[in-house]
């Protein structure tokens, strides 16, 4: 007796244990969403209420833009912990900067701001937290000093941008500008009467630039590596000759723009499909991409539904669609209540986060950030029909073993 009692207390813990370690075994995913939207405000003193989101950081963290201020127009820098923050200027007869692009990290933020010697018009800067503003200076040749940067690299050691210049004395000239090489000017494309390139962005690892340049044909989006030079990137078959790329995935072999098909329509490009229209929300009778994720499958912008200007979102499973409704269906309605939301211009690198504007509630216009939900993996343990079958064979084994034994 004291055998069979000695041998249930060894096995029926061992089934009891399997049976767990089983199941365990078949534990699920559980995804929990935290979506949320909210406005960023304005810096203070501004003549009136007036704020854009221009770019957003990979991670999500920091978004950069223009609001009205005290001095003018003003570049800021915003994050969850600082709020808005105002940039500053260059100094200069006029009063005004904008920031139009950030790195990864948000720790560098690049952009136009007036200075001293390109009087009315802008010139290029950089910012970080250690230097404050520094201009980047301008392209020789140009009838006027003028430069911005639109786009800096993923670490922030390259940005890009236009300046005028001996190519293009008074429109602009895209250039490439890192602390060794100061601006380069990367060329125009050939047969325009208006020679001009104007760079949109430039990817993440710094390689490839992309933007819009006249040309013979009209204007045409363009993508710009070392390896290759300028390269037009051609239209959409109906339609005026006219397109223009605004964002680029993290490697640059995704660009999102414009293009006429024949109305004003999305784009994607590849190399190995060429410009893909990416249609129209419902309802909508254009729309136009400003951002792409890291990975090139989320594009966001603005749409015309319903004689509305509206954020639109793209991804390959949904197709185009008003951001307005997406955030609605993710419960945002409340938080969103008296906003008429206009355009999105950027997506984090995750393409959760997009930033934008459009009227807030009292009728200002307001940059705003809007999370689409941010997965966290829980793991769910759950009683598959393996453990329960393991589970009954150890129960069998036992009452088998304790009945021949007594």
């Amino acid at each position: 007796m004291k055998d069979s009692l000695d041998l249930e207390r060894l096995l029926v813990p061992l089934a009891i244990a399997a049976t767990f370690s089983v199941a365990a075994s078949f534990s699920l995913p559980a995804v929990a969403f935290a979506a949320s939207f909210r406005g960023l405000g304005v810096l203070p003193g501004g003549e009136y209420p007036y704020s854009k989101a221009l770019d957003i950081s990979a991670d999500g963290s920091v978004v950069v833009g223009e609001s009205l201020s005290a001095n003018g127009l003003e570049a800021f820098r915003w994050s969850a912990s600082t709020g808005m923050v105002g940039l500053g200027n260059l100094g200069g007869v006029e009063s005004f900067s904008s920031a139009l692009g950030v790195s990864a990290d948000g720790l560098v933020v690049v952009g136009g701001s007036s200075s001293p010697q390109s009087g009315s018009r802008s010139e290029a800067f950089r910012w970080t937290a250690a230097t404050g503003m520094v201009g980047l200076g301008a392209l020789p040749g140009g009838e006027e000093y003028s430069s911005a940067a639109s786009g800096v690299s993923g670490d922030g050691s390259v940005a890009t941008g236009s300046s005028t210049s001996d190519l293009s004395p008074t429109w602009g000239e895209a250039f490439r500008w890192t602390e060794v090489t100061g601006l380069v000017g990367l060329g125009v494309l050939p047969g325009s009467e208006i020679p001009t390139t104007v760079p949109e962005r430039i990817s993440a690892d710094g390689t490839v630039v992309v933007g819009w340049a006249f040309t013979e044909n009209g204007r045409e989006a363009f993508r710009w590596s070392e390896a290759d030079g300028l390269v037009g990137l051609g239209d959409l078959p109906a339609g005026n000759f006219d397109s223009w790329a605004r964002g680029v995935s993290a490697e640059g072999s995704v660009i999102v723009g414009s293009a006429l098909n024949p109305g004003p329509t999305s784009f994607l490009w590849a190399a190995a499909t060429g410009l893909v229209d990416l249609g129209r929300p419902p309802g909508g009778n254009s729309s136009s991409a400003w951002g792409v994720s890291a990975d090139g499958l989320v594009v966001v912008g603005d749409a015309g539904v319903a004689g509305e200007r509206v954020p639109a979102i793209w991804d390959e499973s949904h197709g185009m669609r008003n951001l307005v409704d997406v955030l609605v269906d993710l419960g945002l309605a409340s938080d969103m209540a008296g906003w008429d939301l206009e355009l999105a211009k950027a997506v984090s690198a995750d393409g959760l986060t997009v930033v934008g504007w459009g009227y807030n509630a009292s009728g200002g216009q307001e940059a705003w950030i809007a999370n689409l939900g941010q997965p966290s993996l829980v793991e769910i343990p759950t009683v598959s029909r393996a453990a329960l079958i393991v589970f009954g064979a150890l129960l069998a084994t036992v009452a088998l073993v304790t009945l021949r034994l007594r």
